[in-house]
C-alpha cells in the first residue's frame, strides 16, 4: 500500500512538473479592474500551443480559450478596462473581457495598433498568386463586429476572415464599399502601398502610397494622412503628392537611369514631427536601392 502511494505520488509530481515544463506565461497585467494572465500551453510530443486568458476580479477568476492555429501570440495590447487584442502571426483576436468571450477574429497583413489599443490599421490579407490590389483596412475595437464589415458577399470561410475592417485605401474601395474588385476594372491604376503605417495620435495616422514607376506616364506617389472616427463611420483620408523624379534628381547618382525607371521608391521610416489640426510634419526615410541613395525628406501637408 505504501509503495503504491509512493508511487501514485511520483506520478502527480511528474505530471505537475511537466504541465510546468510545458506552459508559459507570455503576458500578464491589469485592465480595468481585472487582473489578466495569458498563458500558453502545449503537450509533447505536439508541438501546436493553446492559448488562455485567466480573468481575476472580485475573487472570481475564469478563463477563456482562444483558438490561435498553434502560434504564439506576437503582440497584446489591452483597450480600456473591457477588450483586449491579441496578434498572432497573421491572426487578430478580440476578446471581451466582461462577456468572457473571443468577440472577432480575423486575417490581418503589417497591422499597427493605436496609442491607446482601439484601432488596428493594417493590409487586407492576401493569399500566395494573389491579384488583389493593396487595401489599407482599418478596425475599430471599440466597436461592434458588424460595424467593422462592409455588407459581404464572401463565398467562403477564407475570404469572409479576410474581409473585415473598413477600407481606407484606395479611395475606389471606400467610394464603391467594396474590399476588391477594381482590379476587373480595365485601365484601372493599381495603387501599392509603399511604408508601414505610423500612428500620430490615437485617431490619426499616415502612410505612403504610389502608382506605377518613374517612367509610367501615370505614375505617383504620395503621403497620405488618415482621420479615424470608429463607431462604423468612415475614416476620413486627405493625401499630398510627392515629386518621385524630383526627388530621384537631387541625389545625383553617376549610373545611367534603366530605361525602365529608377526603382520604386519605399519608405524605411516615417517619423511624424507634428500633426496639429489640418496639418502635419514628417520626416521620410527612404528604403536605399541599388544606384540610388535618396535623401531623407522632409514634407508638411
Amino acid at each position: 500500500m505504501l509503495l503504491v502511494l509512493i508511487l501514485l505520488g511520483g506520478t502527480s509530481f511528474a505530471l505537475v512538473s511537466a504541465q510546468q515544463r510545458n506552459s508559459r506565461t507570455v503576458w500578464s497585467g491589469t485592465v480595468g479592474q481585472r487582473q489578466v494572465v495569458i498563458e500558453e500551453r502545449w503537450t509533447p510530443p505536439f508541438t501546436d500551443s493553446l492559448l488562455s486568458v485567466r480573468v481575476s476580479a472580485s475573487g472570481k477568476t475564469s478563463t477563456i480559450e482562444i483558438s490561435t492555429a498553434g502560434r504564439s501570440p506576437d503582440l497584446v495590447v489591452p483597450w480600456a478596462s473591457e477588450r483586449l487584442v491579441l496578434i498572432t502571426a497573421e491572426m487578430a483576436s478580440v476578446v471581451d473581457l466582461v462577456s468572457e468571450l473571443v468577440v472577432d477574429q480575423f486575417l490581418v497583413a503589417r497591422p499597427s495598433i493605436s496609442p491607446t489599443g482601439r484601432f488596428i490599421a493594417y493590409w487586407r490579407f492576401q493569399p500566395p498568386r494573389s491579384q488583389d490590389e493593396d487595401v489599407l483596412l482599418v478596425y475599430d475595437v471599440g466597436s461592434s463586429v458588424q460595424l467593422n464589415r462592409l455588407p459581404s458577399n464572401a463565398r467562403g470561410m477564407e475570404e469572409a476572415m479576410r474581409d473585415v475592417g473598413l477600407p481606407v485605401f484606395p479611395e475606389w474601395h471606400t467610394a464603391n464599399q467594396k474590399y476588391r474588385g477594381r482590379n476587373d476594372t480595365p485601365g484601372a491604376p493599381i495603387e501599392t502601398l509603399r511604408s508601414a503605417v505610423v500612428w500620430a495620435t490615437d485617431t490619426d495616422f499616415v502612410f505612403l502610397a504610389g502608382r506605377g514607376g518613374s517612367a509610367d506616364p501615370d505614375a505617383s506617389l504620395a503621403i497620405h494622412h488618415v482621420h479615424v472616427r470608429g463607431g462604423g463611420e468612415h475614416p476620413v483620408l486627405r493625401s499630398q503628392t510627392i515629386d518621385a523624379n524630383k526627388l530621384i534628381d537631387l541625389v545625383g547618382y553617376d549610373n545611367p537611369r534603366p530605361a525602365t525607371g529608377a526603382p520604386l521608391l519605399y519608405a524605411r521610416d516615417i517619423k511624424v514631427l507634428d500633426c496639429a489640426g489640418s496639418v502635419c510634419q514628417a520626416q521620410i526615410e527612404w528604403v536605399p536601392t541599388q544606384g540610388l541613395r535618396a535623401p531623407s525628406l522632409h514634407v508638411t501637408f
